[in-house]
């Protein structure tokens, strides 16, 4: 189990702003719970800058530390997890009419690739249709048309129904 502790200001007498802690126990100062792991970050000790920026853990807190300052997403950031909070945490400076148009944009491409998929599945299920009243004209028996179609014999027989009853 990890723990990590966030803070927005100066509380270890070190001044190292990253520091992992273990639990002893008060009496045999013994780590009997040594699966728990705690962390601490200590915002106001990271001094770093983007361009000095090398391990994954500084990226992460220089994230934590500035993404609400920055305009756009650092160049040293190749963590596609990291480029994905940096995207996240720009919204969240966008005005009402931003967020607004970006949902509007996102509900328009899904709209569009639900259209689309539903025009694909109805030109499959056409061809199908056209398949079955082709073979049933040409005087295939219902059994091989199923057969043939890969399909139930009661699939066929609705369709030549439905195709008799126009």
């Amino acid at each position: 189990t990890f723990f990590i502790g966030i803070l927005d200001f100066e509380h270890f007498k070190t001044k190292k702003y990253l520091s992992n802690h273990t639990t002893l126990d008060e009496e045999t100062y013994e780590n009997e719970l040594d699966d728990i792991k705690y962390t601490f970050i200590e915002l106001p000790k990271f001094q770093l800058k983007v361009h000095e920026l090398k391990t994954l853990v500084e990226k992460w807190v220089f994230f934590i530390k500035e993404a609400e300052n920055l305009d756009v997403i650092p160049e040293n950031t190749d963590d596609e997890g990291l480029r994905e909070a940096y995207k996240d945490a720009d919204k969240y400076s966008w005005t009402k009419e931003e967020l607004k148009a970006y949902d509007n944009a996102f509900i328009a491409e899904r709209d569009e690739k639900g259209r689309l998929e539903l025009a694909e599945e109805r030109g499959k299920e056409k061809q199908l249709i056209d398949s079955i009243i082709g073979f049933h004209e040409m005087g295939l028996p219902n059994e091989k048309i199923a057969q043939g179609l890969k399909i139930t014999l009661s699939e066929v027989e609705e369709v030549i129904k439905k195709h008799l009853e126009k």
